[in-house]
């Protein structure tokens, strides 16, 4: 794999406002304290995942796909940003619900995919996502995944998606199933293009 010289490593900040609101009618003013979960960054080294070339989100050749890349910071996350186009919005400049799950779904795979030598390729058995805001089209996004627990042939992890303010859009989690020995065997890699694309 190779890696850039410097890149965002994630932090979250978890912040306490008080919401001050006054009813009409009695007259009494309440103070309402909320919490938001915020994205601060600072700079670390990364190591870029590999592409494909025909995968729906990764895929370099896909006309019609996300080209969506990936980076795995030295604690494990895996960390994308990204500028969702246009023409995968549902609402007008909000993205499709079903694109912001295929965003989520991908990073939360390759958290437990490990380095190129010796690839983890699972499938999504489960998939829960929290739709808090929309996610814009058009700005700047991160998407952030965790690697949870591991075992033999099962791992779960979990994902964020924050807008250009850092501020906390989707959360999501994932049961994974390992892709069985048998299905993989006779796939190859070199003709699926799958490596590591220079930036």
């Amino acid at each position: 794999m190779s890696k850039t010289n410097q890149q965002s490593e994630i932090l979250l900040t978890t912040e306490t406002t008080e919401t001050t609101e006054t009813t009409s009618t009695t007259q009494t003013t309440e103070t309402t304290p909320t919490t938001e979960t915020t994205l601060t960054t600072q700079t670390t080294p990364l190591t870029k995942q590999p592409n494909s070339r025909d995968c729906f989100v990764c895929g370099v050749e896909n006309d019609h796909g996300l080209h969506l890349e990936f980076y795995e910071t030295e604690s494990g996350e895996v960390v994308v940003d990204y500028v969702v186009p246009d023409h995968f919005q549902g609402y007008h400049g909000m993205v499709h619900g079903g694109i912001v799950a295929s965003l989520v779904d991908e990073v939360l795979g390759r958290v437990h995919m490990g380095g190129p030598e010796e690839t983890r390729f699972m499938y999504t058995a489960k998939l829960s996502v929290k739709y808090r805001h929309p996610v814009p089209t058009g700005k700047p996004i991160k998407i952030v995944g965790h690697a949870q627990n591991s075992k033999r042939r099962m791992a779960t992890s979990t994902a964020e998606i924050y807008g250009p303010d850092g501020k906390l859009l989707v959360e999501a989690e994932a049961l994974l199933i390992d892709v069985p020995p048998e299905m993989l065997k006779d796939v190859d890699l070199e003709e699926m293009g799958w490596k590591v694309y220079p930036d």
